[in-house]
């Protein structure tokens, strides 16, 4: 229960460690890549500018310095390109293979080009001014490939994805250290209220038979006993028995999960053997015909023959019923009594590869949709229809599962209300299937 609990909070944990970091790496990606751009974009402008400083009109023809035209500013991602006032190309410098309108309202512009190499560029537009009458004479446009920019936020996304990854790796170990302690302070309550009420229903057992022997001692001679004290003996007689099996459940679920949780407090009196559960299950069947009887309900036995698992029995008294029984008797009870008269409930059995899986299906009341996830808690009370029952303890399928998991198997329940209950338990089997 306790280690469920516990990665339950360490996937919670680190979900939102993750969300955190997720959100941190996103906000650095656009940050960066923001600062990027706009670094890229001015260094571009400062170029443009710098070319345009290095043409003049001679002749009325745009000439540029030989400096941009031999090609020393030259990069292979990189292209200049010079216009006259009418926007036609005068010179170019550069092998970047892309060819653009020039576009003089936009400074600097982002281009895309889809299925082409290089598939997006960035272009920077500046007039090119007379020295002499400071009028414009033409346009210089930088244009650079953006690769080495995709490259550089490649690099940038390992390296966040990287340090999520690590982070979250150290985070795991950190929180599993957190939940392990975090966890103690109610671990040690939790035992030490388990061992309380193991040891109050274990004291409480010999006043309630006390109670219990006085009370039917005088139901059995009822002579010079009031008619009304009778009933009250009766009340008397009821209640302690209501008490005492309530007890005796307490008991035996404090001493199964104290069996679940450490090896070292396994019950001396038990051992585990091969048990015939093909067997055990018609045993049990069979003792409850008179009930069936009563509300006339239809029983359909359906069980493999020689269906063995290990479990627990007593080691004192080897012919008592095996611990997995206790299982059976409450789910069988439970169908029963929610079963309306009339109704069918069926016992199915079979070995399915290297697992027991039996079934316990009627035709009752059902359980809401809402009410399966709580359904196995300790006196829990789902729609009224499902309300404990007189003599019941509210703890049958508290119980069952915390035998079932004491026995390595699993307890699942199906139900639609109004329809019916499935329950299904399955339980390692010692033989394989054939």
């Amino acid at each position: 229960m306790f280690d469920r609990l516990r990665w339950q909070l360490l996937l919670s944990y680190l979900s939102v460690f993750t969300a955190i970091l997720g959100v941190f790496a996103i906000a650095v990606r656009l940050v960066f890549g923001y600062s990027l751009r706009q670094s890229l974009s001015q260094e571009l402008v400062i170029l443009a500018e710098v070319a345009a400083t290095h043409a003049e009109i001679q002749h009325n023809r745009l000439i540029v310095g030989d400096e941009f035209t031999n090609g020393s500013l030259a990069l292979p991602d990189r292209k200049f390109e010079w216009f006259d006032r009418q926007q036609r190309l005068v010179d170019k410098v550069g092998n970047l293979n892309v060819n653009l309108p020039l576009n003089i309202n936009v400074p600097v512009q982002f281009n895309k080009y889809p299925e082409q190499k290089p598939d997006e560029t960035i272009s920077a537009v500046v007039p090119i001014i007379s020295h002499d009458d400071r009028q414009q004479i033409g346009y210089v446009r930088i244009t650079q490939s953006l690769e080495s920019l995709d490259r550089t936020f490649h690099q940038l996304d390992i390296g966040l994805i990287s340090g999520m990854i690590i982070s979250l790796a150290i985070s795991s170990g950190a929180g599993i250290w957190l939940t392990r302690r975090a966890m103690k302070p109610a671990i040690a309550s939790y035992q030490q209220l388990q061992q309380f009420t193991a040891d109050a229903a274990h004291e409480l057992r010999s006043p309630l038979m006390a109670v219990k022997t006085n009370a039917n001692t005088a139901l059995k001679y009822p002579d010079g006993i009031r008619a009304g004290d009778l009933k009250k003996f009766n009340a008397i007689a009821s209640a302690t028995e209501q008490i005492i099996t309530l007890t005796e459940d307490l008991l035996l679920l404090a001493r199964s999960e104290k069996d679940c949780s450490s090896d070292k407090l396994r019950q001396i009196d038990r051992a585990i053997e091969q048990i015939d559960l093909s067997s055990l299950l018609e045993q049990i069947a069979t003792t409850y015909h008179a009930q069936f009887d009563v509300k006339s309900l239809e029983l359909d036995l359906n069980i493999q023959s020689n269906l063995a698992i290990r479990g627990y029995i007593s080691s004192l008294d080897r012919q008592a019923m095996p611990l997995i029984g206790r299982v059976f008797i409450n789910l069988i009870e439970n169908a029963i009594h929610y079963t309306p008269s009339g109704g069918k409930i069926s016992i199915l059995a079979h070995q399915i590869e290297r697992q027991v899986e039996i079934r316990i299906i009627d035709t009752g009341v059902g359980i809401a949709t809402n009410d399966l996830e709580r359904i196995f808690d300790r006196f829990w009370r789902g729609d009224r229809s499902r309300t404990r029952w007189a003599g019941g303890s509210g703890l049958g399928l508290a119980i069952a599962k915390s035998i079932v998991e004491q026995h390595q198997g699993s307890i699942d329940v199906q139900s639609k209300l109004g329809e019916g209950s499935q329950f299904i338990v399955r339980l390692p089997a010692i033989f394989s299937a054939s």
